[in-house]
């Protein structure tokens, strides 16, 4: 039978159509006036016609603001309505939205905004300092400094409201011509081994990546979302948030994290799907448990950024809702393996299988080299002991950091796939178990110790609350191991956890922590994702612990 497509007119509506602008401008035909996003800490709503018609004229202010070609647009901003109006606006006047994370110092805001030329500066006013001062150390100045909130911008700036007032609400005439390859959203990886990386998305991968989410998590146009994640985060925006938007659906903001609150906006506005970590489970879990919720609409919620163990996974399941899935992934891939729920609570502690679309696996490391994902001599066997770096191969991830080049060799060594820095094993079932980084590797003697292996014996303690452990300098062995916690229980004392750990099946001998220092469970530093941040506590741990011999 002869082929009779039309190869030609197929690659451009692929071209034309797979970008995020095309699907708000095929929800706006079936659904204008159903509200989309809801900031309740703004008190606004917007309907999809008028996130379309606000993102017009954000588009058409950027398009007047003489920017070079090259100038990005980057927002330093909480979680707001107007995060989405910028991602809308800047993909249709096809410009890339760099969104940084609202917590970093203004030298490290400074030193992200010279990997890029930036032309528009959008910062929140409750950040008014931090980007005054960033801007003045930046060595290009932006164009235009934009500041969103309430207040007198300072002088030589404009509000956000001025900055797009008097601008047509009508689709650009560059919208058009947006391609699936524009590059349209710039993000950072989440700093867990020191500056943060930049990556960029453009229009196709954010459209697989919302199209895979909404069949993973069974997304469709009645669902609504708990926006709890910072935006800026990939854990954000595209894995439980951009995809609802993408079917339909409406998303609820939360500018930062309160458990009290999440519960409340589930029950007071229906919300059905959600994305964030075990820690912030734990939470609303405390808060559910102390004062009930009506969460019947909650259908899925997704763990993400540490493991999820067995009975977290199973507290979910019976305080906030059974539909319980734990993923996988890295900031600049997303999302490539998802445990399900019914895999749980059996499988909880591993990482699942990888998702339909990706390739997962556990290669060698070598004392001279990087285990080859290419290679099947190179793959561990799967026998749930032996331990190697998880590698993986996805359609939906950005195979490249912004002038990072040195990380960029190291991450995507071999062509199409990533070489995390995470340790696992995987059983001969392929289901993948994480044992900590490459980085956080402890050697105290001649034996390698992963903080994982012993954090997660410590929190069998039932006075314990969390844990890091990591290593300080020791001249007799070169690092030894010392642990930081988190007390439930304020009488236990270093002498009980030494005997709990000399007693625990799952310690050997030269795993023990030597040294304990209690703190407060504030004081433990996660990422906003809620990744253990163990080169901040390593480096602590170098002044905490001068001299362990």
């Amino acid at each position: 039978m002869q082929d009779a497509s039309d190869y030609a007119v197929l690659r451009g509506v692929w071209d034309a159509e797979y970008t995020v602008t095309r699907q708000l401008h095929r929800n706006c035909l079936k659904w204008p006036h159903r509200v989309a996003i809801i900031d309740p800490f703004r008190g606004r709503e917007l309907t999809y016609r008028q996130w379309d018609e606000e993102a017009n004229q954000f588009a058409h202010a950027l398009l007047d603001a003489g920017l070079t070609d090259r100038a990005v647009v980057m927002g330093d901003l909480f979680n707001t309505y107007e995060w989405f109006v910028l991602h809308m606006g800047c993909a249709k006047a096809r410009r890339t939205f760099h969104s940084l994370n609202f917590m970093l110092p203004e030298g490290q805001v400074s030193r992200l905004m010279d990997d890029s030329p930036v032309g528009v500066f959008v910062y929140d006013a409750e950040l008014r300092e931090t980007a005054l001062k960033a801007i003045g150390a930046a060595r290009v100045q932006p164009t235009v400094c934009v500041m969103c909130g309430p207040g007198e911008p300072p002088a030589g700036h404009v509000s956000y409201e001025q900055f797009i007032a008097g601008h047509s609400k009508a689709a650009p005439s560059c919208e058009k011509d947006v391609s699936w390859l524009d590059p349209v959203l710039g993000l950072y990886t989440s700093g867990t081994t020191g500056l943060p990386k930049g990556f960029v998305l453009n229009h196709s991968i954010i459209f697989f990546d919302n199209m895979m989410n909404c069949a993973l998590h069974k997304i469709d146009d009645q669902s609504v979302s708990l926006a709890t994640n910072p935006l800026f985060h990939r854990g954000g925006n595209t894995t439980g948030v951009l995809c609802v938007l993408h079917s339909g659906g409406s998303v609820v903001i939360m500018r930062a994290f309160e458990e009290d609150l999440a519960l409340d906006y589930i029950e007071r506005y229906g919300v059905s799907h959600m994305v964030s970590a075990p820690v912030i489970y734990e939470r609303m879990c405390a808060a559910q448990e102390a004062k009930p919720r009506d969460l019947r609409s909650l259908k899925a919620i997704v763990s993400m950024g540490s493991p999820l163990d067995r009975d977290c996974c199973l507290r979910l399941m019976k305080t906030l809702c059974p539909g319980v899935y734990n993923g996988y992934g890295t900031s600049d891939q997303g999302w490539v393996t998802m445990l399900k729920p019914w895999e749980l609570p059996e499988k909880a502690g591993t990482i699942g299988l990888a998702i339909n679309e990706d390739i997962v696996k556990v290669v060698r490391t070598y004392s001279r080299r990087r285990g080859d994902p290419d290679n099947p001599a190179d793959d561990c066997p799967k026998d749930g002991t032996t331990e190697g770096e998880v590698a993986l191969r996805t359609m939906h991830g950005c195979y490249g950091y912004v002038n990072r080049p040195e990380d960029e060799a190291s991450a995507f060594l071999f062509r199409g796939w990533q070489l995390t820095g995470d340790t696992a094993t995987w059983d001969e079932d392929g289901y993948i178990t994480i044992r900590g980084r490459v980085d956080d590797m402890i050697i105290t003697g001649a034996e390698n110790v992963h903080p994982a292996v012993v954090e997660d014996a410590l929190k069998d303690h039932p006075g314990v609350a969390d844990v890091f452990v990591t290593g300080a300098p020791s001249k007799r062995w070169g690092q030894a191991v010392v642990a930081y916690v988190a007390r439930k229980d304020p009488s236990v004392t270093e002498t009980e956890l030494d005997a709990f750990c000399t007693a625990h099946p799952r310690l050997a001998r030269y795993q023990r922590p030597r040294r304990y220092r209690f703190v407060e469970e504030s004081a433990l530093p996660f990422s906003p994702s809620g990744k253990k941040l163990h080169h901040v506590i390593r480096e602590r741990a170098r002044s905490d612990f001068p001299d362990l011999d």
